[in-house]
């Protein structure tokens, strides 16, 4: 699951550089899964998932969004994804907008 996330925000970040418009990347973590444009998956494997994004980011419906500007920045953010034995860590780095996961 953190590979497929990853993936998306990776092209969530080259569309938006490419289309020269911001792209969104939605976290629902209540109903585990992620949006980008009308494409809507669920993490498969996790039990549980918790985000950590600026202000702009947080939905007042529990979601989280990430954004990423057509310069390849974004407003950052972690996503941690548990499967009830181990923890993995999708970054994206506001400034260059890179995605990198960490963990088992």
């Amino acid at each position: 699951d953190a590979e497929r996330l990853a993936a998306a925000l990776r092209q969530a970040r080259m569309a938006s550089i490419v289309e020269g418009r911001r792209r969104h990347v939605f976290i629902d973590p209540a109903h585990r899964q992620w949006r980008l444009g009308k494409d809507v998956r669920a993490f498969d494997s996790v039990t549980s998932i918790t985000t950590a994004v600026p202000p702009v980011g947080r939905r007042a419906n529990g979601m989280s969004s990430i954004v990423f500007l057509p310069d390849g920045c974004a407003t950052g953010g972690r996503i941690a994804l548990g499967d009830g034995h181990h923890r993995r860590i999708v970054t994206v780095e506001w400034l260059t907008g890179n995605v990198a996961i960490a963990g088992p």
